[in-house]
């Protein structure tokens, strides 16, 4: 993944390139993903399911999920969200977080589920036994974390302990990107 990101890192010095691959993907993108929203396996929605959720006409749908539109405003995108009763980010961020948001563009990775099925899983998980797992070691540039000697638990398929130790490690040394992460299960 890391190669990849590069080399695609590296094609974005081209300004023209740049803005081009940044219009290109969200044009194509945004609509790709209400499709995968709408369509994901807890929700199953038509067309008209969608419209009547998000107080719209059918063929407006069609035309939200069609990529040569390109007229998404933010009011239809906070529609959508609140008919999908999701969270919606929009904000500015460095190339290579964009790059990363973007390599994986999967039906499955675009899934969101909606807050009431969120919560149901978290309430479902609060009563499960917390699973173990293998101590890491994580490598962060140049330096060397042991995790060997502290408990790791997962919850709704999140390690606890080393992902809070990734956001703070990453607030700690400025790192934006986490291809610069490496844990290693011993």
């Amino acid at each position: 993944m890391y190669n990849r990101l590069l080399r695609k890192f590296n094609k974005l010095r081209d300004k023209k390139y740049r803005d081009a691959y940044v219009r290109d993907h969200i044009r194509i993108g945004l609509p790709y993903q209400i499709r995968a929203l709408r369509e994901q396996e807890d929700r199953q929605w038509t067309q008209e399911t969608l419209a009547i959720k998000a107080g719209k006409h059918q063929n407006v749908i069609s035309r939200i999920e069609d990529p040569d539109y390109g007229k998404l405003s933010l009011q239809t995108l906070m529609d959508l969200a609140s008919a999908f009763d999701v969270a919606l980010i929009v904000k500015f961020v460095p190339y290579s977080r964009f790059l990363r948001e973007f390599d994986d563009v999967s039906p499955k990775s675009l899934e969101a589920k909606g807050f009431e099925t969120e919560c149901k899983l978290i309430e479902e998980n609060m009563t499960a036994p917390l699973r173990p797992l293998p101590a890491t070691q994580v490598y962060v540039q140049n330096f060397e974390f042991s995790l060997n000697n502290t408990e790791k638990y997962e919850f709704l398929g999140e390690p606890l302990s080393l992902s809070n130790v990734y956001e703070s490690i990453s607030a700690d040394l400025a790192v934006a990107s986490p291809s610069k992460f490496i844990a290693q299960t011993t």
